[in-house]
């Protein structure tokens, strides 16, 4: 699968494509290096999040995986958001194969926090998987408050009490039984997308999915 649009084609002659795992220059139509699709351990971890709102992740959050990330997060390598929505993809098609979604959104950044980043790294994941599976991207969550990140933060209650009360959905559901998948690039222990599941439900989203690259619970 090429990148899309007619900018990424004019980027890669620029700026050749690169493994998110290991640097290694690759073709725009892979989504690693031989390597690294060789030895890179896939987990398709599933795991409850609240009320019934299951994660599928891919790979856990560790080592060349948790590296590329952390890139692709805090060090500009927005690309590789188009590499890991691949992954996303790939899981959804092993765990839930016959499931079909009516639009993908992604946990939003503070406005202050997206300006200094330049990107979100959640919606540039949903913007991808929206592409591959054709469905609309939306933008239907809002961070009313800039909090601590919760990567500075080690007590698990602490978290929880960090990210309460963060996010409200900007969108009224029109119809409870499509399906929504709700995009972030790790999960810990859940806080975030705790929140984001019930601002969400509270504007009449009951059928959710939640996806991750990695998954970070021990």
């Amino acid at each position: 699968m090429k990148r899309g649009s007619f900018f990424d084609k004019i980027f890669s002659l620029v700026y050749p494509d690169s493994c998110p795992y290991c640097g290694k220059i690759i073709e725009n139509t892979e989504v690693k290096c031989p390597n690294c699709e060789k030895n890179l351990k896939y987990i398709f971890s599933v795991r409850e999040i609240t009320d019934g709102v299951m994660c599928i992740s891919p790979f856990k959050y560790e080592g060349k995986v948790r590296d590329a990330l952390r890139n692709f997060k805090f060090r500009g390598y927005r690309r590789y958001g188009w590499n890991f929505a691949i992954e996303i993809i790939k899981a959804l098609e092993v765990k839930f194969p016959q499931e079909k979604f009516s639009a993908v959104t992604s946990v939003p950044l503070h406005e202050i926090r997206q300006k200094s980043r330049g990107y979100n790294q959640s919606y540039e994941l949903a913007k991808e998987i929206g592409n591959f599976l054709k469905i609309p991207n939306m933008e239907i969550l809002e961070k009313v408050k800039n909090i601590c990140p919760q990567y500075t933060i080690e007590r698990y209650e602490d978290k929880i009490k960090n990210v309460k009360g963060v996010y409200k959905s900007t969108c009224q559901c029109e119809n409870s039984q499509n399906k929504l998948l709700l995009c972030d690039d790790i999960v810990t222990g859940g806080g975030t997308l705790t929140e984001c599941i019930k601002a969400l439900q509270a504007t009449g989203f009951k059928n959710i999915l939640c996806a991750t690259v990695a998954n970070a619970q021990k």
